[in-house]
């Protein structure tokens, strides 16, 4: 299976890849921060059910039922 990551999500892990690295000076938490990205990617590959279902009559979570990230 292929897993589609969006704009948006791809650019909250670059953000987050960034803060790791730069603002906290921690290059090695950064590395494992995206290997573990990179491990949870290959893991929905194998198993795309997995996750937590959100309730659709929740309405201030409503929008990630429909949207797969």
């Amino acid at each position: 299976m292929k897993v589609e990551i969006y704009p948006r999500a791809e650019a909250d892990i670059i953000r987050q890849f960034r803060y790791y690295l730069v603002d906290q000076d921690a290059p090695a938490l950064a590395v494992r921060f995206r290997e573990a990205v990179k491990e949870s990617i290959e893991q929905l590959k194998s198993h795309p059910h997995m996750g937590t279902l959100v309730s659709r009559f929740n309405f201030r979570l409503s929008f990630m039922a429909d949207k797969r990230f």
